[in-house]
């Protein structure tokens, strides 16, 4: 077909209106015989509005049949020379559509809007009430800031389905509230509710990344990436269980709700339910130290050890978190078996029972003391961090170490103390037991505090009672071999090997009576 080359406004040849047929153009108007304005010309022309940018600009070059068209003459980038709307970008070849302005697709925003509900449902569940599992309480943030972020969260999830321009940063800014969220929500939820947490986040930050690669925002792909790899780096760390001597870390709340309910019977030891087949029964008394904070496989505890090496004995753990001397009696005379032998484990917090009596409360544990609070709160709202903080020894059971150390410096609390021991004694064997001793120091200064263990290897000597002195066992050993970790002065799994075959060696020697008492029944 012959090229006309005549003017479209005059109808003259080529360069007689000024201008060539190929020249680009604009329609200022909608009619059939719409003004063709010369683009770039200084000439005395209408006065009309910049209609080469936004959607207006996408609807004239649909209508005109060409590319769109800038203000200096040039095809705008991304559209097709054939005048069939762009090849890439917010505009689709074959179909109209919102423009730039308009940049998340509802099934983006929908899927915005469920991951955030979903979140926010995770964050509000309150799974952890600040109950240390080995002994205490932990108070709790206040939860108003919690409610604030969920609230702006949702917010921002809803603004994505309604808002058209400025709805491209409406996933990045639930992207950013949903962090908020993750990070406040964190002393008030367990170890998996917070990996789920983490998991959605993720999914909202894909979404939030995609709409940016589409629109080519190229920096925020760039401030984006590292940001999800940080995240997913704190999914991971989230599964990392490591214990302390309280239980207060993040890791060590993934530890509890990890191992510790593996095992438990219905009077709430963590121990298997034991029945009645004839054998004489040994009970082992005591705290943490007994139930095995820090062992995740309780067979590894000295209780459980002790079972392996004397089969014909059925070995009962009465362990405790958190039990004194007094509290360690009265659960020995509730306990509704009747024991052979009874194995008493004492360990130097045991005098806190006494010392109450007169007026030495334990002081509260201060965590992060070292660190500025708002470091501190960051900190302890990531698991990742939290985990970094304490590979490294920290100094925050330092008041309870000197609280300790001013019990025993006062002779009515340690005179008191020897009462209870000698009271649980009594107790052992107004049951018809016999009774042994098993004395642990503070395993990380076990030389340091050798007084303070005196005052019960002195009580179970004036009873006869045959007793494991934990400072002979570990003399000569590290740390790093005796106790669970650095900040969690428990027995590691080698000493709990070490104190069961000293225990062994004194009931093959003699401990164990030849001739058992009957058991003329339960009480």
């Amino acid at each position: 077909m012959p090229i006309d080359k005549r003017c479209p406004d005059t109808g003259d040849e080529t360069g007689s209106c000024g201008r060539t047929p190929h020249e680009p153009a604009l329609f200022a108007g909608r009619g059939a015989r719409a003004a063709l304005v010369r683009v770039g010309s200084h000439g005395d022309v209408p006065s009309l509005p910049d209609v080469s940018r936004g959607p207006l600009a996408g609807r004239l070059a649909h209508r005109i049949g060409g590319p769109a068209i800038d203000t200096v003459g040039r095809r705008r980038a991304g559209s097709r020379p054939d005048g069939h709307g762009p090849s890439r970008g917010p505009y689709t070849a074959g179909h109209r559509t919102r423009g730039p302005c308009c940049a998340v697709t509802t099934k983006l925003a929908l899927a915005v809007l469920a991951l955030a509900l979903s979140q926010a449902a995770l964050a509000l569940s309150w799974q952890w009430t600040g109950y240390v599992p080995s002994g205490g309480t932990l108070a709790l943030p206040r939860p108003w800031p919690l409610y604030v972020a969920v609230g702006l969260q949702l917010a921002s999830a809803a603004a994505c389905l309604g808002a058209r321009r400025g709805g491209r940063l409406a996933p990045l800014l639930c992207f950013g509230l949903g962090a908020a969220t993750l990070f406040i929500s964190c002393p008030f939820d367990t170890a998996l509710l917070h990996a789920l947490q983490c998991v959605l986040l993720l999914a909202t930050g894909a979404l939030a990344l995609q709409a940016a690669w589409r629109h080519g925002r190229h920096g925020v792909l760039r401030a984006g990436l590292p940001v999800m790899i940080l995240l997913a780096v704190e999914l991971g760390f989230s599964f990392v269980a490591r214990s302390h001597a309280v239980g207060y870390t993040l890791a060590a709340r993934a530890w509890f709700d990890r191992y510790w309910h593996q095992v438990s019977n219905t009077l709430g030891y963590r121990d298997v339910a034991h029945a009645d087949d004839g054998r004489p029964r040994l009970f082992v008394v005591g705290d943490s130290f007994v139930a095995g904070v820090g062992i995740a496989d309780v067979a590894e505890r000295f209780s459980d050890r002790l079972q392996a090496l004397l089969p014909d004995l059925q070995v009962h753990n009465l362990g405790w978190n958190g039990a004194d001397t007094l509290v360690e009696r009265r659960r020995l005379a509730s306990h509704p078996g009747r024991p052979d032998i009874v194995v008493l484990s004492y360990y130097v917090n045991d005098i806190e029972g006494a010392a109450s009596e007169f007026g030495l409360l334990r002081p509260g544990f201060k965590p992060y003391a070292d660190l500025a609070p708002g470091v501190a709160a960051l900190i302890s709202r990531s698991y990742l961090l939290d985990f970094l903080y304490w590979r490294w020894p920290r100094r925050d059971l330092s008041a309870h170490t000197d609280y300790l150390a001013a019990c025993f410096a006062r002779p009515e609390v340690v005179a008191r103390q020897r009462e209870q021991l000698e009271a649980l004694v009594a107790e052992a064997r107004s049951r018809g037991a016999r009774v042994l001793g098993v004395v642990f120091p503070d395993l990380h200064r076990p030389e340091a505090t050798a007084a303070w263990v005196e005052p019960a290897l002195e009580v179970f000597r004036a009873q006869a009672l045959p007793c494991v002195d934990v400072r002979e066992l570990v003399r000569g050993h590290t740390t790093a071999e005796t106790t669970v970790n650095t900040n969690d002065g428990h027995p590691s799994a080698w000493l709990h090997a070490r104190v069961a075959e000293a225990l062994a060696l004194l009931l093959e020697q003699g401990a164990t009576p030849v001739h058992l008492p009957a058991r003329s029944g339960d009480r």
